[in-house]
C-alpha cells in the first residue's frame, strides 16, 4: 500500500472541482448557510485563486487520488511570532475511509510541518460535524477556539 501527499497540478483542477463538490455536498447538513452564501462558481474561483500561502494537496493511496487537503499558512495569528499551518479543508472519499488514509495524511503533514518550522497545525471543523471532531480528537488535536459568524 503506497500513500502520499502530492501537490495538485494545474491540469488536475477539474478533478479537484469534482471532488470538492462532493465534499461540499457532504458538509451541507453541518453548515446549511454556506451554500446560500457561496455559489459553486465562487467556490471554484476560491479553489484556484487562493493566496501564495494557500496549498492544495492530493491525498493518494495506491496511486489514486482518494482525497485532498487545502492548507493555509498563517503568521502572527493569533500568537505573535509563530507559524501556523491550518488545514482548512480535508476530504477522504467515502470508499477510502476507515483504512487509515486520513490518519496517514495527517501524520505525514505533521512530519512535514515539523521540518518546515511550523509551531502549530490547526484543523478547521464545523461545530456540528461530530464525526470530524472525533477524528481530530483521536489525532491528538484539542479545541482551541470557537469562531462565530453571521450574515451582515
Amino acid at each position: 500500500m503506497a500513500f502520499g501527499l502530492v501537490p495538485v497540478e494545474e491540469g488536475e483542477i477539474e478533478a479537484l472541482f469534482a471532488m470538492f463538490d462532493a465534499y461540499w455536498t457532504e458538509l451541507e447538513p453541518y453548515d446549511p448557510v454556506a451554500r446560500e452564501i457561496m455559489s459553486t462558481a465562487d467556490r471554484r474561483a476560491e479553489l484556484v485563486g487562493g493566496g501564495e500561502d494557500q496549498e492544495w494537496l492530493w491525498i493518494e493511496f495506491d496511486g489514486a487520488h482518494v482525497g485532498f487537503m487545502m492548507l493555509q499558512l498563517r503568521y502572527n495569528d493569533p500568537l505573535v511570532g509563530l507559524q501556523t499551518q491550518e488545514i482548512v479543508d480535508m476530504y477522504i472519499e467515502p470508499d477510502s475511509r476507515r483504512h487509515g488514509v486520513g490518519k496517514a495524511a495527517v501524520e505525514a503533514l505533521l512530519a512535514r510541518e515539523r521540518q518546515h518550522g511550523s509551531t502549530l497545525v490547526e484543523a478547521a471543523v464545523l461545530r456540528d460535524n461530530h464525526p470530524a471532531q472525533v477524528f481530530w480528537e483521536a489525532m491528538g488535536f484539542v479545541t482551541r477556539a470557537h469562531r462565530t459568524a453571521r450574515q451582515p
